[in-house]
């Protein structure tokens, strides 16, 4: 499943490249999309700043740089049941704790192994789950928000908690 930049109206597929460090890395005729060690780039476009992302489509739209940039990533086709997305590959195993764009379900195969959809009703008989990386493993999409976000990540501390941790680093 080709995952898409898109910048200034530009549509453009990036290729996989082979993962550095456990990260993935894109590449196309117009640019290259890769970690460096510290913060996501872009090349000739820009990068994240103070992110703990571990997929470029995770990257909150705050933490680019320069702040009027304008990247988001896309997937195309559509993700089937029989062609499903895979968050370690194509979106980023913290997808859903990070940032969640999606508002339709969508199929994809967890790190589980799972062939689900993303969805909180039934689809095909069968009923959502999201992934969550820092428990590792899936839950119930009906209870993702409401529940287990709430309960067990609240958004605030971790994110400031990461910070926290990024600046510690530097």
């Amino acid at each position: 499943m080709p995952l898409q930049l898109i910048h200034r109206k530009t549509k453009v597929t990036l290729v996989p490249r082979q993962n550095v460090k456990g990260l993935p890395s894109y590449k196309s005729d117009f640019c290259v999309v890769f970690h460096d060690g510290v913060d996501w780039v872009v090349s000739g476009i820009g990068r994240s700043i103070n992110s703990n992302a571990l997929h470029p489509n995770s990257v909150h739209k705050e933490e680019w740089w320069p702040p009027s940039l304008e990247v988001r990533f896309v997937m195309d086709p559509k993700p089937t049941r029989r062609d499903p997305v895979c968050l370690e590959k194509d979106i980023g195993v913290d997808f859903f704790v990070r940032s969640c764009r999606s508002s339709k379900p969508f199929w994809y195969r967890s790190p589980s192994g799972k062939i689900t959809h993303s969805g909180a009703k039934r689809n095909e008989d069968l009923p959502g789950t999201r992934w969550c990386n820092q428990c590792r493993r899936d839950i119930s999409a009906n209870n993702w928000k409401s529940q287990h976000m709430r309960l067990k990540h609240t958004d605030d501390e971790w994110h400031l908690f990461c910070k926290f941790i990024d600046e510690c680093l530097r």
